[in-house]
């Protein structure tokens, strides 16, 4: 038979002659020592790991919450894209928006009767992702109809937005009044 190393030998040498109350605190003293090792190689790995993963699992709700709540709003927001398309045009280029705003403007004038006596656009302020235009318009008529214009101007179906205005009147014995101003407009790029 194989004979045992000394360094065993003698830890048995000593526990044969231990005593029963000795014995039951050296084994408490194993059982405890291997509740740690246990404890530190196996438990605590496996209850991080379960703490990272309900984390990511709390994470992955509540995204998935705000999905679900995009797709069940998708159709209204479809529709409100819809209702809204024409006023989200893009746009060629600045000299075409400049037309089509002093065009506006004119027309706008026109059904107000007013005098435009100069109309030229100002520049373009862009702005992630907006561009605004902006024409500098100067105009004559009687404050009734001035107003009328400005409110126009201000209820356009182009979203066209007064900025800044400069009210004079013309001479002490007219009614005529002079307005300059400047029309701006929101376009996407």
């Amino acid at each position: 038979m194989k004979q045992l190393p000394k360094a065993i030998t003698n830890v048995l040498e000593v526990y044969k002659h231990l005593s029963p109350k000795e014995k039951f605190f050296l084994y408490c003293a194993a059982i405890v020592i291997a509740g740690l090792v246990l404890d530190a190689a196996i438990l605590r790995p496996f209850v991080r790991r379960l703490d990272v993963l309900s984390k990511e699992t709390a994470e992955l709700k509540t995204r998935t919450i705000g999905d679900l709540t995009l797709l069940r709003y998708g159709d209204r927001i479809q529709k409100q894209r819809a209702d809204y398309s024409s006023y989200l045009t893009n746009v060629e280029s600045d000299n075409e928006e400049f037309a089509v705003i002093l065009k506006e403007v004119e027309t706008v004038a026109t059904k107000a009767v007013i005098s435009i006596l100069d109309i030229k656009p100002s520049g373009v302020k862009e702005t992630d992702p907006v561009k605004k235009y902006v024409v500098n318009v100067s105009c004559e008529g009687t404050m009734e109809k001035l107003m009328e214009f400005m409110y126009s101007i201000e209820t356009a179906p182009r979203l066209l937005f007064i900025e800044k205005y400069e009210l004079t009147p013309k001479s002490k014995d007219t009614d005529l009044v002079k307005v300059t101003m400047s029309i701006g407009k929101l376009a996407f790029k």
